[in-house]
């Protein structure tokens, strides 16, 4: 339990995301609320596509779909 409420702390601490898109940080609200919890995965996907949109797994010339994925696992825990 300490732990997590530490890793909440580092967690609330973390910079904004550097392209200051607004979508982002509804999407670390949309984490937030779902309290960090790595089973909410599939909601926090779906928020996710209703803010970017489908992602089709092309590559446009954007990086939109990697910078979703490192917001998302920076939040869940998954270390690369």
């Amino acid at each position: 339990m300490v732990i997590d409420r530490l890793n909440k702390n580092v967690r609330s601490a973390l910079p904004e995301h550097p392209s200051r898109d607004k979508r982002f940080k509804m999407l670390d609200a949309t984490i937030k609320r779902h309290q960090y919890q790595q089973d909410a995965l599939i909601e926090i996907l779906h928020k996710a596509q209703e803010l970017f949109g489908y992602f089709d797994g092309t590559v446009h010339g954007n990086q939109t779909p990697e910078l979703v994925g490192e917001q998302v696992s920076k939040y869940l825990g998954k270390q690369e």
